[in-house]
């Protein structure tokens, strides 16, 4: 049996969302032009440059569509977003630039508490990623405690924190799960 590594299976991964779709692109758009302009064909710099942009120009309106999704639904249940903490650079490189400082020369939540103020729960969006923060006793208390079912991680985060939580009970969703945790552990 052939095992594919993380990194092979990662590369091949990103060649398909990536390059597939804009090669597609490319290919498409030189067969519409030759088809539609007949002898006037499009310059090959230009399907080059629109192949290479329209990855960008997909995930930008995805990115915008996202947003005004996630102000909809909170409007219609009657929540409010968490406050953005934006950098100054695309994709808060500068926010993960500092978050990885703060890591390196101390504990890894040093400096959160400087970003979320006066707030209990902040955003911080990381390449285009939501990442929700909070310091509050209270929260932290509902999610691990009282209302740990309503806190679903998962797939994607329970694969990525498999090997640093394994299947302990901060990497479960449901009742099941956490249920068969504890049957388990009483058994030993």
């Amino acid at each position: 049996m052939v095992t594919v590594t993380p990194g092979v299976a990662f590369i091949f991964y990103h060649i398909t969302v990536l390059v597939i779709p804009s090669v597609f692109f490319g290919l498409l758009l030189q067969y519409s032009s030759d088809r539609m302009l007949g002898r006037y064909t499009l310059p090959t710099w230009f399907v080059t440059l629109a192949s290479t942009l329209f990855l960008p120009l997909v995930s930008t309106i995805r990115m915008i569509y996202k947003n005004l999704d996630d102000r909809r639904q909170a409007a219609k249940l009657g929540a409010r977003l968490a406050p953005r903490i934006d950098g100054k650079y695309i994709g808060n490189i500068d926010v993960l630039a500092t978050m990885r400082h703060l890591r390196d020369t101390g504990y890894i939540a040093d400096g959160f508490v400087d970003w979320v103020g006066g707030d209990s729960v902040v955003n911080i969006p990381i390449l285009w990623s939501d990442m929700i923060l909070t310091v509050w006793p209270e929260h932290l208390k509902t999610m691990l405690a009282t209302d740990f079912t309503n806190y679903a991680k998962g797939k994607k985060f329970q694969d990525e924190m498999f090997s640093v939580l394994g299947f302990g009970v901060f990497n479960t969703d449901g009742q099941t799960s956490i249920a068969s945790l504890l049957n388990n552990s009483t058994r030993d």
